[in-house]
């Protein structure tokens, strides 16, 4: 579980859709390392859905509209250089929240 928690990213929760759903997104390193369906399989052996996937590329612009809330922190600009450096993989799961917390 240890890749997971290194490479696998941002748990969001999605408010206002239909079910419990999470945003997920899989960052540039473990895109570019080709660990993309081992991170899938593990949220799939945890009794997850996928609900929705895509290969996208942020731009550094809206990187830092997606991270705004942490605009002010040290840690901001080097968020999001990095997650604009390479594609990502954004996934909406479906299944509890818990559940997803534990798998990391």
């Amino acid at each position: 579980m240890k890749l997971l928690a290194s490479l696998a990213l941002f748990l969001c929760c999605l408010s206002g859709l239909a079910g419990e759903q999470t945003l997920a997104l899989i960052k540039p390193n473990a895109v570019e390392g080709n660990h993309i369906g081992e991170i899938l399989n593990i949220y799939e052996e945890g009794g997850l859905k996928i609900a929705a996937l895509k290969m996208t590329r942020l731009s550094p612009e809206r990187a830092e509209k997606f991270y705004h809330e942490h605009k002010e922190k040290p840690f901001f600009a080097e968020l999001t250089r990095f997650m604009s450096s390479g594609p990502i993989v954004a996934i909406v799961l479906e299944g509890v929240l818990t559940v997803i917390l534990e798998l990391i």
